[in-house]
Parts: structure tokens; sequence; C-alpha cells
């Protein structure tokens, strides 16, 4: 259970070390104010719709970047470095991830006309695979994981309460529009589903590391492995409205239930219902005391001990197991989002900025502002049509970001490539992550 815990937290954090997050923004002509997803091409106005969209949304508010590195791509860190990471953590920290692609199959304008005449079109049909991963730990939680056992000898470290889920899903998506309305629908699978919590959750270490005293509650919840773990549906929803030269559009995404069914479930301490998956009540559980057998000091560090002594700390403490189902709220994306044209017969300059706000239901996950503009550099040929983007963001998982990236109006393809969080790239002893996204678009009528 405790190893599980481990991998986990190592797949979240190399998510973080390897991804960089951005947020998406409305193209628009500098002589029109058009819809969000609308440009000028060869005079004539076409609707430009994505077929293709990677993006990573990542971050932490003190997991530096080299630790996180490190990690994932291999390299040593040095006990002095660990100590330095610990004591520069907070008592309570946070983590996460949201990584999405989707591929639209294809666009069907005009599909559907209601009696009156008013025309209903579907926009797009997509296939989605999402995955997303929050924590939110204590600094003594962390030290015990990446420090071991050894250096708190002869002393008890009170990790505290710690919790962290992980899941991921993939389906097909839905979406009509009507005017300045759009609004869909999303149904998908389940693929995967892992939660661990801890509550009051202490451990002593012996003066010789020959055994430990646990104190406190936690639970471990898994999806079996290459089985579906459940599914769910959920609601899209968007809106514009044309400001004079600027526009206003926001809404939400992925508002809905998950249903998982037969979560293996490993738990002490704590309480459930039948029909829920999260604690109903945390119960205080007793000292109890584990002497792990044929073990050396050495041993008793990181995941050498939790693996080595994982069949040990299940007997000693008395978990108990239960198989599970129960359903939970889908992370749902709110954002809103001011856009503002800034020159009109000039080929080169500033061409536009935007101001939005992003927040996703996920633990650790604060309100993230960010603002963007665009620059258009006097070029001729292929480089004709390529614009800069650059900007800035606060909050969201990480804590500030510095952001960078591109779009290309090629024939017929145009490109948008941005990513977040240079600043790791350049002091990676200090910052926490960024994020990137990748989007093919192309004018379908």
């Amino acid at each position: 259970m405790n190893y599980r815990m481990i991998k986990i937290t190592l797949l979240i954090t190399g998510f973080m070390a390897l991804s960089v997050w951005g947020s998406d923004s409305i193209s628009l002509n500098q002589k029109y104010t058009l819809t969000p997803e609308q440009t000028i091409t060869n005079i004539e106005i076409k609707t430009i719709r994505p077929i293709a969209n990677y993006q990573i949304e990542t971050g932490s508010n003190s997991m530096p970047f080299k630790m996180m590195s490190k990690m994932v791509l291999g390299g040593y860190v040095s006990p002095d470095q660990i100590e330095s990471i610990t004591n520069s953590l907070s008592e309570n920290n946070r983590l996460g991830f949201f990584q999405s692609w989707h591929v639209g199959l294809y666009p069907i304008p005009k599909l559907l006309e209601t009696q009156s005449g008013n025309k209903i079109s579907l926009k797009q049909v997509k296939f989605i695979n999402e995955s997303f991963g929050a924590a939110n730990f204590t600094k003594d939680a962390f030290g015990l994981l990446f420090r071991g056992n050894t250096s708190y000898l002869g002393k008890e470290i009170n990790t505290g309460n710690n919790r962290l889920r992980t899941f991921a899903q993939q389906g097909i998506r839905l979406d009509f529009e009507k005017n300045s309305i759009t609004w869909g629908l999303q149904v998908h699978q389940i693929t995967n589903y892992n939660s661990l919590e801890t509550n009051n959750f202490s451990v002593y270490s012996s003066i010789i590391g020959d055994s430990i005293a646990m104190r406190g509650s936690l639970y471990s919840q898994s999806s079996k492995p290459n089985e579906n773990a459940g599914w769910g549906a959920q609601l899209n929803f968007s809106f514009y409205k044309r400001i004079g030269s600027a526009v206003f559009f926001g809404g939400f995404e992925n508002l809905g239930i998950n249903q998982l069914n037969n979560l293996q479930t490993i738990y002490r301490g704590v309480q459930f219902e039948n029909s829920s998956i999260d604690p109903v009540n945390w119960v205080d559980a007793e000292v109890v005391n584990i002497v792990p057998l044929n073990l050396a000091i050495s041993d008793l560090v990181g995941s050498k001990w939790f693996k080595n002594s994982r069949d040990t700390l299940i007997k000693d403490l008395g978990f108990d197991t239960i198989t599970q189902r129960g359903s939970f709220i889908t992370p749902v994306h709110l954002f809103a989002q001011y856009h503002k044209n800034l020159t009109s017969n000039s080929k080169s300059g500033f061409k536009w900025f935007n101001v939005r706000l992003d927040y996703r239901y996920l633990w650790g996950y604060l309100p993230k502002l960010s603002t963007t503009w665009n620059y258009k550099f006097s070029t001729k040929g292929a480089l004709n049509n390529l614009n800069v983007l650059g900007g800035l963001s606060f909050g969201g998982f990480d804590t500030w970001d510095l952001n960078a990236g591109v779009l290309w109006y090629t024939n017929p393809i145009n490109l948008k490539f941005q990513l977040t969080g240079i600043e790791s790239f350049i002091a990676p002893s200090s910052q926490h992550g960024g994020g990137m996204q990748f989007t093919l678009l192309y004018p379908f009528y």
C-alpha cells in the first residue's frame, strides 16, 4: 500500500518535470470583430476548427523543477540537496497535473435545422483522452518519503494529513452551436483510478533502527489493472459576446459525475458507507509496533523500506480490505476571457492581447489569472504569417509562470504552440514546473 503511494507520487512529479502548461486564446483578424474561432482567409470569412490538440497543465507551489527532473531522467541528488529541498517546503504543499489530447473526427456544419428555420450545427465530434492528478502533502511526509526514516532515528515524525488522487478517462464529445452559444455532451470510460489519504499519521523510529511505531489512519483505493474502472458523463457550455472591437467569452467544461466500480480498498481507522468512496468518519487507530526481520539499517530508506516491508506493514497494521463502488464530481473547468484587438492596418506590431481566468475543480488548484500578447514581425516569405506570443500567469497548480509561443498561419493548416514555465528552465533549483499546448487548426468553411 505504501509502495503504491510512492509510485503514484513519483508518477505525478514525473509529469511535472517533463511537461508544461498553456491556455486557449482567441485568434482575431486585426480589421474585424469575429467569433472566437474565426479569421480572414483570402478575404472570405472561414471558421477554423481544431483538428488535433495536446495540452498539459502541471505545477507545484514548492517542488523544484531540478528535483523533479532528476527523479524522472535520472541523476544523483545528494542527501544535502534532499535536506535543503525538505527544509524549503512549507508545512502544507500541493502539486498536480492535467493532461489532455483530442482529435476532431469531423465537423458537420448545418447538420440540424429547427422547424422555425434557426440553424443548429453539430460543431464537431471529438475523441478525447484525459488524465488528472492532484496531491496535498506535508513537509514531514516528503521528508519521510525521500530521506527515509534513518534521518529520524530516535524521533517521532508527524506526517499529518495527506491526500492524493489520479485517474484517466477516454470518450466521445459532441459539440453543438447556435449563433453565439455552444453546448455539448461527453460520455467516457474511466480507464484507471487511484487514491490515497492519511489522517493524523505519525511514525516513530527506534534509536538503532530495528523497529518503528505507527499511529493514525489511512486508506488506499485502486481500480483493477486492465479492467474498466467505471464510466461518466459531462456537460459543456460556452458563449461569446462582441464588445466593440473586443470579444468576451466564458463557460464551463467537464461538469458531471463519474461512477466507479470494483475499487479495491485497503484501510485502517476509516469508516465508509457502501454507496460512497469517500470516508464518512476517521477513527483514532492505536499505535502499532513493527519489527522488520532481516533488514539492515541501509534498507530502512525510502522505497526500500516500504517495498521490503509492505507485507509486514499490511499484516501488523491491521488493515481491512473491501470492494467499493461510488461516484465523485468530475473536475469541472470554469473559464472566462476578454480579448482586445490593438491594431487594424499595420502589417506588424502588437496585434491583440487577452486576459483570462481559469479554475479546475482539483485538489491544490488555485484560480489561474493569465494574460497573453500577440506580436507580428515585419517579415516576408514563409514567416510572413508568423505571430509571436508572450505573457504571464499566476495560480493554477503553480505559483507564477512566464509564457511564450507562436501562431503560424500557413496554407491551409494553422499551427499554435505555446509554452509556460520558461523560468523553470532558467532557474530549475527554485522554480516549480510549467506547461505546453500544441494545436493544429483547419478552415473548413
